[in-house]
């Protein structure tokens, strides 16, 4: 009898092990299933809409897909671009206006939007929309040209000739647009008066510059190099702070002592206005792994740029010191 009863406690008292040996990893792996980093909830739709006001084939559309094609990689979704030029792009922004805050419909644009609202042809501005990042790479950013058989050949001597002519020199820009509001702050930066002249978008004002039926505008630095190259033109400067990497030969305005004559144009990756802040995290961190994928650095690469990364925070910084800064181009307009 003594025997049995030493039999069964030693029974019972391995039952007590095993089963605290169990509860101990029962609470080792709840515990690693709550320090597991959560699944991610966007897109939380297989379709996801961007939208780009630009034409296909254009820069921003470029620019647009190779980001759009990494995401759908990433995520395995569908990324469908919707280019919408009607009313000059002002049915594309409501498009995302309007749309539900599920980080499931966005807009990838230019500045473009920004320039719209101050001319008052779009009503609203991008405090109506959340700010999610800055799509733009490095040498996005716009030269300053005049033909190769001007006069001139630094930008301090095309400013010493406007001087001495005032309301001579054509400066072709497009109305309404970020040119118009450069051509107003080089002027007042400057201190020379231009006429500016409405020369339409980039092709026709390249076409006006070859043709010498103006005598100076803002192109994109790739367009402006392939032209110096053919011995077409001369670059007098970029509207940058540094110099590109890809066209490092070309001074920037602002070592030339003109900084306050550039209108930065930041791209914008917009979504509609009230989206869960969880979801703007979520997509920036595959923006930013975008950022280094090889395909996509070989992608931008062959548009002569690069996909810079912006956290939402920094991309609201960007933004909003544009707005400010192309608000006070915008008052110098006469």
């Amino acid at each position: 009898m003594n025997s049995l009863k030493k039999i069964t406690a030693v029974v019972l008292a391995l039952i007590m092990v095993i089963g605290l040996a169990a509860c101990g990893n029962g609470s080792q792996n709840t515990g690693n299933n709550n320090n597991a980093a959560p699944a991610p909830t966007w897109p939380s739709a297989n379709n996801v809409t961007v939208v780009v006001p630009a034409k296909a084939g254009g820069g921003n559309d470029q620019s647009a897909r190779i980001l759009t094609d990494y995401l759908a990689r990433a995520t395995g979704k569908n990324f469908i671009v919707d280019n919408d030029t009607t009313g000059g792009g002002t049915v594309a922004y409501e498009k995302v206006r309007n749309a539900m805050p599920d980080g499931n419909t966005f807009l990838i644009f230019s500045a473009n939007m920004v320039v719209s609202n101050l001319f008052g042809t779009y009503d609203h501005s991008v405090e109506d929309f959340t700010i999610i990042g800055i799509p733009a790479g490095a040498d996005d950013q716009n030269a300053f040209v005049v033909p190769a058989s001007a006069p001139y050949n630094t930008l301090q001597e095309f400013i010493d000739y406007a001087k001495a002519h005032p309301g001579e020199l054509k400066f072709g820009g497009q109305n309404a647009a970020v040119s118009m509001l450069f051509e107003a702050s080089f002027c007042k930066a400057a201190g020379i008066e231009l006429k500016f002249v409405e020369a339409g978008s980039q092709p026709d004002k390249i076409t006006a510059i070859l043709g010498k039926h103006i005598d100076c505008a803002d192109i994109t630095l790739n367009a402006a190099d392939q032209y110096v190259k053919s011995g077409d033109m001369k670059i007098l400067g970029i509207l940058q702070d540094e110099r590109s990497k890809t066209y490092s030969d070309y001074p920037t305005f602002t070592e030339l002592g003109y900084k306050d004559a550039i209108v930065p144009q930041s791209g914008l990756i917009l979504g509609p206005k009230g989206m869960d802040e969880d979801t703007v995290k979520q997509i920036s961190e595959y923006i930013k792994s975008a950022s280094t994928d090889s395909t996509v650095i070989d992608s931008y690469k062959k548009m002569n740029s690069t996909l810079t990364y912006y956290t939402p925070s920094e991309a609201a910084d960007n933004i909003n010191n544009m707005v400010k800064i192309m608000k006070a181009a915008h008052d110098n307009i006469k």
